[in-house]
């Protein structure tokens, strides 16, 4: 609601990060990512789907895999966001 239509739209590329990157390293990736591929959507799960419930609350795993687990067979891209390059976070907790 907040967007101009025009950067919205079915998703087309999964983003692959780690929480504890920052946003703007992960946006960085996603321009860049854009420039080559133009008219990518991005899945980026910080603003599609939260993996961290509310304070005292679990994330249930059959809402996770509801929620994602039929979308991810329609991207037809990853991005992965690695940092730092010799030692990528997203690797000790790709799930």
């Amino acid at each position: 609601e907040a967007l101009d239509p025009k950067y919205v739209g079915q998703a087309t590329v999964f983003v692959s990060h780690a929480y504890k990157y920052k946003v703007s390293d992960s946006i960085e990736c996603m321009l860049r990512y854009e420039k080559e591929h133009p008219g990518s959507y991005f899945w980026y799960d910080p603003f599609s789907l939260s993996q961290h419930p509310p304070p005292g609350g679990t994330a249930p795993t059959e809402q996770l895999i509801a929620a994602f687990g039929d979308r991810i067979k329609e991207f037809s891209a990853t991005l992965i966001v690695a940092s730092p390059w010799e030692n990528p976070e997203f690797l000790a907790r790709a799930w």
